[in-house]
């Protein structure tokens, strides 16, 4: 489903006169001149005010590969783009609302992907801490944009070589991205949702219900799912198993996260059929489960045989083709299709046995399956 009211990927305007710059250009540590406060980003608001600015400058950011997005036009607001380490593959870090209250950095919480060895391009989300801008979702896809036209037409990244990692709240502006540049490699969402609404309505009193579900679709409607589901490609969903944040009743109550609903919205749009009734109901035991023995023992109750799932999957494809949504499960058993759907929650969700806040070990962050 489309959204109602965001342009997508190369339909918004990319003014041709921005000069993207260096940071060698200046001197990063201290207060910089007046002249250097002519920094415009083409999307008002993802970028900080130049009154933050001056902060922003004693922060400990990598001197030699921060950029800054320049316009001869005064008073305009800023954008600073980190970029650490130069590999083959890119990860645009897509972070959540924990910088809300701090100062902006891009890179803040560091993302795992810097450790793991991959360049990571960072990015300020419109309103946050010194941030311009109110993060509606408009400004929010915008934002995003630039971030992906930097990385294409400045930094040379092709978009098959770009992975996209969001955390929390930035769920949004990742799937926006990947629904808009269909080719990118892959998206990774740690601690990530399907919906808003269902969040909104737990902090609000039921009386207020019907008020808050349409102030959510009319201004802030963050669905991520739909958007997901508009990718062809691989994605890896990292579930927190102590999650405070993304749960509806309390972070005990794992089936009461939010990033289930998204796992199973993803399933049930690619393989309709593997995740008919029997292979829902399978697949909801299987994400009761809440430690690795469990998971396990769930797993091997239903004899999932691995190579059989890949030997279907890639005989299908072969035939049909990759694209989504696939028939395949059509003509199996219940038994099939319920060993099947395990076989398929298992390679797109793992569990991180955390809260919603912890940083995500490296050896947590994985590329996503892939036939």
């Amino acid at each position: 489903m489309e959204h109602p009211n965001l342009p997508h990927g190369r339909d918004l305007p990319w003014p041709d006169h921005f000069l993207w710059v260096k940071s060698e250009t200046f001197t990063v540590g201290k207060v910089l001149p007046p002249f250097a406060l002519r920094i415009i980003c083409p999307c008002p608001g993802l970028c900080p005010s130049p009154l933050s600015l001056l902060t922003i400058t004693h922060l400990p950011l990598p001197p030699r590969n921060l950029w800054w997005v320049l316009s001869p036009h005064p008073g305009k607001a800023q954008c600073y783009l980190p970029l650490v380490g130069v590999v083959s593959a890119l990860a645009p870090y897509c972070w959540g609302g924990r910088g809300a209250g701090v100062q902006a950095r891009g890179l803040s919480p560091s993302p795992p992907c810097v450790a793991a060895g991959y360049s990571v391009l960072g990015w300020n989300h419109p309103g946050f801490a010194g941030s311009t801008g109110v993060p509606f979702p408009q400004n929010e896809a915008n934002a995003m944009d630039v971030v992906v036209q930097f990385a294409v037409h400045r930094l040379g990244f092709q978009p098959q070589d770009i992975i996209l990692y969001a955390w929390s709240i930035g769920g949004f502006t990742a799937t926006w991205a990947a629904m808009s540049y269909p080719d990118i490699s892959a998206v990774i969402l740690d601690a990530s949702f399907d919906d808003l609404v269902p969040l909104a309505l737990k902090v609000m009193p039921d009386s207020c219900r019907g008020l808050v579900t349409r102030t959510v679709r009319q201004h802030l409607n963050l669905n991520n799912a739909e958007q997901l589901c508009r990718y062809q490609g691989p994605v890896l969903l990292i579930r927190r198993t102590k999650d405070e944040i993304i749960t509806t009743t309390a972070p005990e109550d794992i089936m009461s996260n939010r990033g289930n609903d998204l796992l199973l919205k993803l399933l049930q749009h690619r393989y309709p059929h593997v995740m008919a009734e029997e292979g829902l109901q399978v697949v909801r035991q299987w994400l009761e489960a809440s430690s690795q023995l469990e998971e396990a023992s769930i797993y091997s109750r239903w004899e999932v045989e691995e190579d059989w799932c890949l030997s279907v999957l890639r005989s299908y494809q072969a035939e049909h083709g990759p694209d989504f949504p696939w028939s395949v499960g059509e003509d199996m058993s219940a038994r099939e299709r319920q060993q099947l759907a395990l076989f398929l929650a298992q390679k797109h969700l793992h569990n991180f046995e955390a809260t919603h806040c912890t940083p995500l070990p490296v050896q947590h962050f994985q590329m996503p399956w892939h036939l």
